[in-house]
């Protein structure tokens, strides 16, 4: 049975799959290091199966937790030998390190309140979908637009978020020769691209 399969995945694992989507990553991070996760971003020509791309960041995972979209357990390092679940309250003072979750307040003392983090898989893949299943759901696909739009963005630094979205419209009527996403689906992608 494939880890990808697995009922539930290591914090190592559940950032490889935020960030970049990749099936291959679940199963190299099965029993995961901070030295395995690192090389992922240090070196990714070396470390990454050839076409993976990143998507997204530690950061999303981190303000999922927050929000209490994705839940997660683990073992208090002080304490029981209880597999608890995390409160969504604790990780606003949580820093995520892959496979580790550090104390913000006592980062530089690599203070560690729970260890053996894990969540859920059906939950994390329900938050974050694969590529091919939201490419192929949805009309337009953002994570191509994004070029497009960091370029437009580069080019006009003076631009307002209205002027901004009125050339990302154009733009993708040039390029595309169809109609561009509404202004709220635009102002929807630039949200979650800043």
């Amino acid at each position: 049975m494939s880890s990808f399969d697995d009922k539930y995945w290591n914090l190592s694992q559940v950032a490889a799959w935020v960030v970049y989507r990749d099936q291959q990553l679940i199963e190299i991070l099965v029993e995961p290091s901070r030295e395995a996760f690192a090389a992922l971003e240090r070196y990714p020509n070396m470390a990454l199966p050839p076409g993976t791309e990143k998507i997204g960041s530690i950061i999303d995972l981190s303000n999922a937790l927050i929000d209490g979209r994705v839940v997660a357990w683990g073992y208090r390092t002080e304490g029981t030998d209880t597999l608890e679940k995390i409160s969504s309250r604790e990780w606003t003072d949580l820093d995520i390190a892959p496979p580790y979750v550090y104390d913000a307040k006592c980062r530089s003392q690599l203070k560690q309140p729970w260890t053996h983090v894990r969540l859920e898989k059906a939950k994390v893949v329900c938050v974050w979908r694969s590529i091919h299943e939201v490419s192929g759901r949805t009309k337009f696909d953002k994570s191509k637009l994004l070029p497009m739009y960091q370029a437009i963005r580069s080019e006009n630094p003076k631009f307002s978020q209205n002027e901004l979205i009125i050339e990302f419209q154009g733009r993708f009527r040039d390029t595309y020769n169809k109609e561009p996403p509404s202004r709220i689906t635009v102002q929807r992608y630039i949200k979650s691209w800043t």
